[in-house]
């Protein structure tokens, strides 16, 4: 599985929205998807804290659905 960085975050970001026609989508966007705070994905994409248990699950689940590997 593809480690989860503040590089993969980004990157995940991008190729979610390019799904979707768009950019990317936006940091709110992703934590309302993983039931998780603004904030929290701010600070994992600013390196400042990690995700943990089941939101790397949930990461590398949707890296994995975007051609992420």
């Amino acid at each position: 599985m593809m480690p989860v960085t503040p590089e993969t975050l980004r990157e995940l970001r991008r190729r979610l929205g390019a799904r979707e026609g768009k950019p990317e989508i936006s940091q709110a966007e992703l934590a309302r998807r993983l039931g998780a705070n603004n904030m929290t994905v701010w600070r994992w994409e600013q390196g400042r804290a990690r995700p943990r248990g089941i939101a790397v699950a949930t990461l590398q689940r949707m890296m994995a659905e975007v051609g992420m590997k």
